[in-house]
């Protein structure tokens, strides 16, 4: 059992520890550009001359001419000041609250990955492949013996291909081993084995309700080794079927 609970623990400390690292990760990086958009309002205020600073030089046409006029003037231009210094609070509230809104996603996107939301894309493909079927074999190739090759690497070569489709493909299994037999004549295992593939040919054939087919298959077993009765015994019982019809 704990070796069972070993692999899921794993499985969940690593989403945890990802999902915390994600989370911390775009908090920083939301309230360093929150703080990057609002420095620059605050530098970009202009600065007055202090009262006994001498070393500034100020120009006597730009000062305001001491009259009454000049009250209201002092007043547009100390509103500035205050309407940045508001509009600066009012963008770092405002930054803060996208960047909290974008945290707490986070944090909740976070969350589902830490519970196993990293499971979704296998089960995904899982359903497509599904969906598709499974693929299909790729076909088998005849045997290839050039002419004039060994009687032994023949043998191994031709096996090597019948092997593929033995009990799959009756027809194909006597055209390889008629073609061997043909080639190389003599040759007990081919002897034995293309007999047997005779018989079971005819044997689908008649499941399949083919008689006439299945009555040439044993036909040609019987005559291929006369010596043996499993063709006679075939051939037999379609007689008795066909007659009980």
């Amino acid at each position: 059992m704990a070796g069972d609970l070993a692999p899921d623990f794993t499985h969940q400390r690593e989403n945890t520890f990802v999902a915390y690292f994600l989370s911390s990760v775009t908090v920083k990086l939301l309230l360093s550009g929150a703080l990057r958009r609002g420095l620059p309002v605050i530098a970009q205020q202009p600065v007055s001359p202090e009262p006994g600073d001498a070393s500034q030089t100020v120009q006597a046409s730009s000062l305001p001419l001491a009259t009454e006029a000049t009250t209201p003037i002092a007043d547009d231009l100390a509103r500035p000041g205050a309407r940045t210094v508001g509009a600066v609070v009012g963008m770092g509230a405002l930054a803060g609250v996208k960047a909290l809104a974008l945290a707490a996603l986070v944090v909740l996107v976070a969350l589902g990955i830490a519970a196993g939301g990293l499971n979704i894309v296998p089960m995904i493909g899982a359903q497509t492949a599904e969906a598709v079927g499974p693929p299909h074999p790729n076909p088998v190739l005849p045997p290839a013996v050039p002419i004039g090759a060994r009687a032994d690497w023949a043998e191994w070569t031709y096996v090597q291909q019948i092997n593929q489709v033995w009990g799959k493909d009756w027809p194909k299994v006597i055209a390889w081993f008629e073609e061997l037999n043909a080639r190389y004549p003599g040759n007990p295992m081919v002897f034995d084995k293309l007999y047997a593939a005779y018989i079971e040919d005819g044997r689908r054939l008649t499941h399949e309700g083919d008689l006439v087919g299945a009555r040439r298959r044993f036909n040609q077993a019987a005559r291929f080794d006369p010596h043996r009765p499993e063709a006679a015994e075939f051939l037999a019982d379609l007689d008795a079927r066909q007659a009980g019809r």
